[in-house]
């Protein structure tokens, strides 16, 4: 996987329209959050998503964000909370957790909250090469 961080702004992105969240537990390896705060930018037609990550914000709240690369169209976003070091950056080899997720409801591709974990999962894990487990699970 490439370690150059992919940018929404590469993308004409369309932002979540009729948004939904539910609070998630989900513990991230320090191997995971890389994967994350890079992302994915495809490269071709058949890699169906899109994944970016906003910078930390100042209480360490990282948003990662999936589009489906066709349309541009945001289906979730998960928020990783994360340790910062003096300069506000990711605090090196510490582990992060995710603590909430926020999905597209407007249209048919809703499938609830449980069914969009399942999804956000599935993509970190297929698309990224993570090792995420729902901790509820």
């Amino acid at each position: 996987m490439s370690q150059t961080r992919a940018e929404s702004k590469n993308w004409r992105t369309k932002p979540i329209q009729k948004p939904s969240s539910a609070p998630w537990a989900v513990t991230v390896s320090h191997q995971d959050l890389t994967r994350l705060i890079v992302g994915f930018h495809p490269q071709a037609m058949e890699e169906k998503w899109m994944i970016a990550s906003d910078d930390p914000d100042e209480e360490g709240l990282i948003k990662v964000h999936f589009w489906r690369s066709w349309t541009g169209h945001e289906r979730a976003t998960i928020s990783v909370q994360v340790l910062l070091d003096a300069d506000g950056a990711v605090k090196k080899g510490t582990d992060g957790k995710i603590v909430s997720i926020e999905w597209e409801t407007r249209d048919e591709a809703d499938k609830g909250e449980k069914s969009e974990k399942e999804i956000a999962l599935q993509v970190c894990n297929w698309v990224l090469g993570c090792a995420l487990v729902d901790d509820a699970s």
